[in-house]
């Protein structure tokens, strides 16, 4: 049998919330040959051990923040089974933060490009969100933030004087669940 996994939902809004349990099948089963067993899903452990009450609905089960499900896992031709458990986890939405613009003075070549360490904008755009549960990248564009591609390197050298900058707020614990600013969040200005 292999590991189950936590199912996480984004910040769906008020309930009811509608998780697919169905990714962990694969995950119970490890390396099982499919054919020869069953995944089942249970709201308690004694109707995993039973094999009663089964989700009837895994694909789209109304569950809390928070619920422990059990998954069972049995082998067809014996009835031995075994069982495991994982979370149901509502991931807020993350919340982009206005901040400043960031200078730097021209050096002696005043061609009005310069280094600029964008990292330095991750603590005010994160605000009282936690850094460890999201990524935080920069882009030239809103489609590149919103599609997580393109994400500029720090140290960034400016293309444009101001160059405004997209950025991209990402779950660390679901990549499907992020923010991705429509207008520019800060400018670049040498």
């Amino acid at each position: 049998m292999g590991s189950v996994q936590d199912v996480t939902l984004c910040d769906p809004g008020s309930a009811p919330y509608n998780f697919d349990l169905t990714p962990n099948d694969a995950l119970a089963l490890g390396a099982l040959d499919p054919l020869d067993f069953v995944v089942t899903y249970h709201e308690t452990q004694a109707d995993a051990d039973a094999d009663t009450n089964p989700i009837t609905t895994p694909v789209s089960y109304s569950g809390t923040d928070g619920q422990i499900i059990y998954t069972r896992v049995e082998f067809l031709n014996s009835g031995c089974y075994a069982t495991d458990t994982f979370t149901l986890i509502i991931t807020p939405q993350p919340t982009i933060n206005p901040v400043a613009d960031m200078e730097v003075c021209d050096d002696v070549s005043n061609d009005g490009f310069e280094q600029f360490d964008l990292e330095l904008q991750t603590p005010g755009i994160l605000g009282a969100q936690a850094a460890t549960d999201f990524i935080v990248t920069y882009h030239t564009s809103f489609a590149d933030a919103d599609a997580g591609t393109g994400a500029l390197v720090s140290l960034y050298t400016n293309i444009n004087n101001p160059q405004p900058v997209y950025v991209r707020i990402e779950s660390s614990l679901d990549a499907n669940c992020y923010n991705a600013s429509p207008n520019a969040v800060f400018s670049l200005v040498v």
